[in-house]
């Protein structure tokens, strides 16, 4: 796990990091909509 941000700039590279992890990666998203707490929105 990363550090939090210092700044909005560090801020917005994390988040494209992670997008693009999120996108190279379409079983993690899966994922997300089988855990108990989200699987209503499914």
């Amino acid at each position: 796990m990363k550090p939090s941000p210092k700044n909005q700039e560090r801020l917005t590279e994390n988040l494209k990091e992670h997008m693009i992890l999120l996108q190279d990666n379409p079983q993690r998203v899966k994922k997300y909509f089988k855990h108990q707490d989200i699987k209503y929105a499914a």
